[in-house]
Parts: C-alpha cells; structure tokens; sequence
C-alpha cells in the first residue's frame, strides 16, 4: 500500500518538474526562495513541552524551507524541521527500573525530540508560483528519539534505561495556504497542514521480550506523535534569490 503511495506521489513529482509547454515560470522570473517557518498545533489531548494542556496551550515547532517553482503553477518544497514535546498517559504499566524491580505506575512521561524530513508538491491553479493560493501533498519522515522517561510509583521515582534506538514515523501531509510576495523579493507564507501516518515503526528494541512496557511505549510515542502532527497552523518567511 505504501509502495503503491510512494509510486503515485513520484509520478506527479515528474509531471510537475517536467511540465511542458510553461512560459516564463517563477515571480518575475523568479523560482527559487530560501527561508524558514514556524507551527503551531493544539495541545488538547496531550501536553506541549512545557507539560501543559488546554484548548489555549500549543505545541510549536520550527523548519528552514526551500521552494522551487517547476512551471507556471506548480512547485516543489523541500523541509527540514525540529521540535520538542512530552508524551504523558494516565494507566496502569509494568515499569522496570536499572535493577530489574516492577513497579505498578498511574502516571508516566518523557520528553520526546523530533527530527522531520520531507518534500511537498504545490499546485497554484489560480496564480502563478510562488504566489497566491496553493494547494500541497507531500511526504514527511520523522526520527523520533525518547529521552528516558520517568515514573510515579507509589512508594518512590524510578527511572526506566533508556532505549538509544529511535522511533520513525512517514506521515502523509495536506496543505491548503496562501503565499503573499512584499518588495519583489519577500514571500510571506500562512496555512493549515494536516498529517496521516502511513508507518510507524522502531528501529531496533531495548530487547525482543514481548513485555507490557514496550507495547505501552510504542502505542503512546506513535499516538503522541499522531496528534502532534493531525493539524498545524503554520506561517513562513522566504527569501525570493533567483
């Protein structure tokens, strides 16, 4: 299925660098913009880096961008962005700590680190790239390394080894934005982004057991990272070089 995705998305890459019968593409012949973007998505179901919650609580992150006008009205993004936030969960799980000792815990968190890599494909129907309206869909990969976590046991704080082998994450990203251009040169970017995981996996286990803990781990690291990502409001600011 994810072949099949990947296929699809490679085919409209090639028809939209290698558009035919395209004059003058870019803003004023213009196609290359450099420049980075800042997000926002809402932390109501699970904390932001801070470890707060609420309808007025955001998780954020920040990405440098490059924007490539392929014709008249298409262009390819290519992105790099980086964030912070906590995975937190109320329930029961088997906790170890360095000794080996089990714990029954109701509480558990950890910071999670977020390294995300992708490219998207614009479409300006109605104007002629980089400006105006835009649609997008592209493909973002996603390294996603966790710190190592703590636990509230009854009796005491214990600490879980830490596990150096990161999870991954390729996730399906929708845009719908608009793109203002000031002084000829200064692109002005707004927009919603919406991400669909298409796989999620890890690397390599702490270890092959089949424990309560792992499945706990990897279950809430991929939901946390669902959310993040689900809807994010984003602006960006580019240089238009050439």
């Amino acid at each position: 299925m994810i072949q099949k995705q990947l296929t699809l998305l490679v085919f409209f890459v090639g028809i939209s660098i290698f558009g035919y019968g395209q004059k003058a593409p870019g803003y004023l012949g213009k196609r290359l913009s450099i420049g980075g973007n800042f997000q926002l998505s809402p932390a109501i179901l699970n904390p932001n880096n801070n470890g707060n919650k609420g309808f007025f609580k955001f998780n954020t992150q920040f990405g440098v961008t490059a924007e490539y006008a392929t014709n008249r009205h298409a262009s390819i993004l290519l992105h790099y962005q980086t964030y912070s936030t906590l995975k937190d969960y109320d329930e029961e799980v088997v906790f170890f700590d360095l000794n080996n000792n089990y714990y029954d815990n109701s509480k558990l968190f950890g910071d999670l680190k977020v390294a995300s890599y992708g490219f998207e494909l614009r479409s300006y129907s109605e104007s002629i790239a980089p400006y105006g309206y835009y649609l997008g869909i592209g493909l973002n990969y996603k390294v996603i390394e966790l710190t190592q976590p703590m636990a509230f046991s009854s009796t005491t704080l214990v600490n879980r080894p830490q596990n150096d082998s990161p999870y991954t994450m390729i996730n399906l990203n929708l845009t719908l934005g608009k793109q203002r251009i000031y002084l000829n040169k200064i692109i002005v970017s707004t927009g919603i982004n919406i991400g669909i995981p298409l796989e999620f996996s890890k690397l390599n286990l702490l270890s092959t057991s089949e424990d309560d803990f792992t499945y706990n781990e990897s279950d809430h690291v991929q939901k946390r990272i669902v959310l993040h990502d689900l809807l994010n409001f984003k602006i960006g600011v580019r240089y238009l070089l050439f």
